[in-house]
């Protein structure tokens, strides 16, 4: 008994070892000052008790890249107040038998401002062409545990890394096998509780147009950095949602588009000599993003986060982060929307309860949205209207009175209600017949009624006598 008390303290302390060996090598990357191969394994050999673990090191490392990828991420989310790490060290080294502290603890906002709430996360990774996760039962029971201790709901954060996606799932959205749980991504997706931490389902249905301005002059100044292999310099980016109005754009922002977008080139003007006007649309629409997702892609675009090491590089562009992807969001007319777990569960209505328990159309969406063919059901940040897969959308009559211009609610025979955007008449092939086009084509009403009393008697015309007649 001794001795596996011995190997038990012996094989702990060497992993809290190997956690200070990437710390160090993370911390000397940070200052761009990155240790080499050689060095890090000279350091885990000075260090690590147990040897057999030093060619496990990059595997660790994945798994602690993950968990640094996850407090910098969602610590950006906008009812995230704290992502606070809860160290690997645990003492006495026995405890860990009974007992396991997961990796974050976080504190939010929920349901307004002023209210906070906490729960225990621990970060999974599921790394290459894996589309499952799998928990051993002993593993959770542990971090069961002590979550029953602290009385705060534990979930489980999961890099699903060939998609680039983090979800937050229960152990409910869990199979149950004899030794473990598993998890498959299109489960962990539709089970996905992100939304309580303020992570955004981002749907973008609107036509955007983008404009850009290049020049070859070479004394030009610009604040873009961004060069035109074919135009030359960016000196301008803006974004219209009718093409006519633009708004302007920082030199922060047309990486957001560059990573979430796809663009077809409609016009070419040339301004100049050597300046040029390219006008661009989207090839197609909807695209739907969530907000942690679309983050990522940002900071990999700018170079803050490297895929294939998965490493994160802080500095106050990134800080910023959120802003700049929810102000491009604005300008291009995406709408805000929320993503409610499909399966209704204990944990899933405690954290839908929790954070939107007094916003009652996201509560009925959760609770009565129809659960068919794995619909994934999101429902509308802004609005009382819930927006599903099929395209259903129901709106208050007091919505409808502020409803978009530019949409109309569709009833058609043996078809339920939907939500559509309102046909462009100035496309329809006979527009030029239309006052809208020439006022001379307005047709006057009152001339036309006057017109009809004019009526002409004949010898052959017949009268009914009774009253009213003619």
């Amino acid at each position: 008994m001794l001795n596996q008390i011995i190997g038990d303290d012996f094989m702990a302390n060497s992993i809290q070892a190997i956690r200070n060996v990437y710390d160090i090598a993370k911390g000397a990357r940070d200052n761009e000052s990155p240790m080499s191969d050689e060095e890090i394994v000279k350091l885990l050999e000075r260090t690590v008790s147990d040897k057999s673990l030093i060619p496990k090191y990059h595997r660790f490392e994945k798994g602690y890249a993950a968990e640094d990828l996850f407090m910098r991420i969602f610590s950006l989310l906008p009812w995230v107040k704290t992502v606070v790490p809860l160290g690997q060290e645990q003492f006495p080294e026995k405890s860990k038998e009974e007992l396991q502290v997961p990796d974050y603890e976080i504190t939010f906002e929920a349901g307004s401002e002023t209210n906070t709430s906490c729960v225990l996360i621990e970060v999974k990774l599921v790394d290459g062409d894996k589309q499952t996760h799998e928990l051993q039962k002993y593993k959770y029971d542990v971090l069961k545990k002590y979550s029953c201790q602290k009385n705060e709901p534990l979930l489980f954060g999961i890099f699903w890394r060939k998609q680039g996606v983090w979800t937050i799932n229960s152990i409910e959205s869990f199979a149950e096998k004899s030794s473990a749980y598993k998890i498959s991504y299109e489960n962990a997706c539709l089970d996905d509780l992100s939304a309580i931490f303020g992570d955004y389902t981002y749907l973008f249905r609107r036509q955007c147009y983008r404009k850009s301005k290049f020049s070859q002059k070479e004394d030009i100044k610009t604040d873009f950095i961004h060069i035109h292999e074919k135009y030359g310099r960016t000196v301008y980016e803006g974004l219209s949602l009718d093409g006519k109005s633009f708004e302007p754009l920082c030199m922060l922002e047309p990486s957001v588009l560059d990573c979430a977008f796809d663009f077809n080139e409609i016009s070419c003007n040339k301004l100049s000599e050597t300046d040029i006007e390219l006008i661009e649309k989207y090839i197609r629409i909807p695209y739907v993003y969530k907000l942690s997702s679309l983050i990522l892609a940002y900071l990999l675009k700018i170079y803050c986060f490297d895929k294939n090491d998965m490493y994160y590089k802080n500095n106050i562009v990134v800080e910023n982060s959120f802003g700049i992807v929810d102000t491009v969001r604005r300008k291009c007319g995406g709408e805000k929307f929320y993503l409610m777990p499909y399966n209704i569960n204990k944990m899933a209505t405690q954290m839908i309860e929790l954070q939107f328990g007094q916003v009652n159309h996201i509560m009925e969406a959760y609770k009565n949205a129809p659960r068919e063919n794995g619909d994934r059901i999101i429902v509308s940040h802004e609005y009382g209207l819930n927006y599903q897969k099929t395209g259903k959308e129901l709106m208050s009559q007091d919505e409808i009175a502020v409803m978009d211009g530019g949409k109309c609610i569709m009833q058609l025979r043996g078809v339920r209600p939907f939500f559509s955007d309102k046909f462009d008449i100035t496309k329809h092939k006979r527009y030029k017949e239309l006052s809208d086009f020439d006022p001379k084509n307005a047709f006057d009403i009152e001339d036309y009624v006057k017109h009809l009393h004019r009526m002409k008697v004949t010898p052959d015309t017949e009268v009914d006598d009774r009253k009213g007649g003619y």
